[in-house]
């Protein structure tokens, strides 16, 4: 894939993910409830391929539905984060 396809957050957090890195897999929620995400599932980073772009994730807990405040969260790639309760509450197993 060419950087230039490559959104400019993603092109610049991606280098940032590391094995062991948890990843929690959203759904924004909408019209419905624009201050809210779904958090559907979560999962612990195995492997990272630079080169193709991929991250390879073991998913932990593979189906859930929590809600929890958006926080800027609309992209599709976000992080690192300083810890506080709002993380917790997002990857809480």
């Amino acid at each position: 894939m060419k950087n230039a396809e490559i959104p400019k957050a993603v092109n610049a957090l991606f280098p940032k993910i590391r094995v062991g890195d948890r990843l929690a897999a959203k759904k924004m929620i909408g019209p419905k409830d624009p201050s809210q995400i779904e958090i559907r599932a979560l999962g612990i980073v195995i492997d990272i391929d630079p080169d193709e772009w991929r991250i390879y994730v073991e998913w932990i807990v593979p189906e859930m539905s929590r809600l929890v405040p958006i926080k800027g969260c609309m992209g599709s790639i976000h992080g690192p984060f300083e810890v506080s309760d709002w993380l917790s509450d997002v990857f809480r197993i």
